[in-house]
């Protein structure tokens, strides 16, 4: 893996730390409002979510790019109709 791709990863998972705190946060003072066990639940929730979808996102780009640079590597764009021969 390169150092930038490595730097790359390391700055999305701390983003994703940084979230995770930060709806931590929220849902200790939503349990704090009036002790309501389901509040921080829902907050978490959301924020899981969220995370699950950003990251489920960030993966198919990172596939399609994977994808885009192997076709431009093989011979004829990559497509099986392409090919010499």
């Amino acid at each position: 893996m390169s150092d930038l791709r490595r730097q790359q990863r390391l700055v999305l998972a701390s983003i994703a730390g940084a979230v995770l705190i930060w709806g931590g946060i929220h849902a200790l003072g939503a349990y704090r409002f009036n002790h309501h066990v389901w509040r921080p639940v829902i907050v978490m929730a959301c924020v899981g979510v969220f995370l699950g979808g950003w990251l489920w996102l960030m993966s198919r780009r990172a596939a399609r790019q994977s994808q885009r640079h192997h076709d431009e590597e093989m011979p004829g764009g990559g497509h099986p109709d392409n090919r010499p021969g």
